[in-house]
């Protein structure tokens, strides 16, 4: 594996975000991504990392804390994703690792969590080889409120 950096994200960086949404199944534009899409906090604190691999970013992790009332805080893994190429590599488990450590020095985090779809079973393995433990099962329901802002996002999405 070549020499990588795990980086907290740059707007420069927006680009090869982009580049992974696709091996991930969510498209998004870089004019998006650029404007911090994902920094759009309302409050809460967030981190996006990258792996910089000699300029490349060859994968990314976006951790944030998730506030509750029927729960104690904790810290979620949102997305996380390596450029297939580089998969089975190690960048992976760096990613994680810098997520954990991130709600751990961040939040005071005492447990972070992720969700994964139940197609994702390789990715499901490489969980468990990191000590994550299914806990529970859920289904995800979902209803269109306003049609005319989906519509202004998918425009967004089919920009590229």
């Amino acid at each position: 594996m070549s020499h990588s950096t795990i980086r907290a994200y740059q707007r420069s960086d927006a680009a090869g975000v982009v580049r992974l949404f696709d091996a991930l199944g969510y498209p998004a534009t870089t004019a998006e991504i650029a404007h911090d899409r994902f920094m759009a906090s309302n409050g809460i604190k967030q981190c996006l990392l990258v792996a910089d691999v000699a300029g490349e970013i060859a994968g990314w992790v976006h951790v944030c804390q998730m506030p509750s009332i029927v729960a104690v805080p904790y810290a979620e893994v949102r997305a996380i994703v390596v450029d297939p190429a580089r998969q089975r590599g190690g960048l992976g488990k760096q990613l994680m690792a810098a997520a954990e450590a991130w709600a751990t020095q961040t939040l005071a985090a005492g447990k972070i969590r992720l969700s994964s779809n139940i197609t994702r079973n390789d990715a499901h393995r490489f969980y468990a080889r990191l000590g994550y433990v299914s806990s529970k099962t859920s289904h995800v329901f979902e209803k269109v409120l306003d049609q005319t802002v989906l519509n202004k996002e998918e425009a967004c999405t089919t920009r590229n």
